[in-house]
């Protein structure tokens, strides 16, 4: 009898599956960057599970996990204008929110704080899920993306990731930098600017 494979590889049809929910999630983000509800609740309903367990690895505790949850999908419903689907998938994204308001949340409390890299945390709940064509794939963009990144300038790469990836508002980022607020919405918006017409050579 021949031995059961302890991981059955993703079959084209299930890894365009997985490509179809992708495209759903940044379709729904769409809709909330323009304020749309309905839009608003199916995205909780499709990933609150998610971003609750994540937040419960990162705050260990039911009760502060959920207000986390709660006040990270504020930040999603202020803040999904500035996503941006070829800089990071919508989960990357939104888990990205949740661990910032968690770590902000237990630094209030003063409690411990889990010091573990987000991208180690991300494949924690991706581990799964994820084929090796697909590792591969996200191997290669976030090279692209640290490439593309190098070539902008200083402030605009601190601008760009204290606001993409660190899920600062504007306002947060101009008192964290002690700029003015006109000054980092040229950084950032020229930034994202110059990353996605970089990004674009590799499509």
């Amino acid at each position: 009898m021949n031995p059961t494979p302890s991981h059955t590889p993703k079959t084209s049809s299930e890894e365009k599956t997985q490509d179809a929910k992708q495209a759903h999630l940044v379709h729904l983000l769409a809709k909330v960057a323009l304020q749309h509800e309905p839009s608003f609740a199916e995205l909780y309903q499709l990933t609150s599970g998610a971003l609750f367990g994540f937040a419960y690895r990162v705050v260990n505790d039911e009760s502060i996990a959920s207000e986390v949850v709660q006040e990270a999908y504020i930040k999603i419903w202020n803040r999904a204008d500035g996503y941006r689907p070829h800089l990071a998938k919508p989960m990357t994204w939104m888990i990205t929110i949740v661990r910032n308001q968690g770590i902000d949340t237990l630094r209030k409390q003063k409690i411990k704080v889990d010091d573990t890299p987000i991208d180690e945390m991300i494949d924690i709940i991706d581990q799964d899920s994820i084929s090796p064509l697909e590792d591969s794939i996200r191997h290669d963009e976030a090279l692209q993306l640290k490439a593309c990144l190098s070539t902008l300038s200083e402030d605009q790469q601190r601008s760009v990731l204290l606001s993409f990836y660190q899920g600062l508002s504007h306002d947060e980022i101009a008192a964290k930098l002690d700029t003015p607020l006109g000054t980092i919405k040229s950084w950032v918006r020229r930034g994202l600017s110059k990353l996605k017409i970089c990004l674009e050579q590799y499509d």
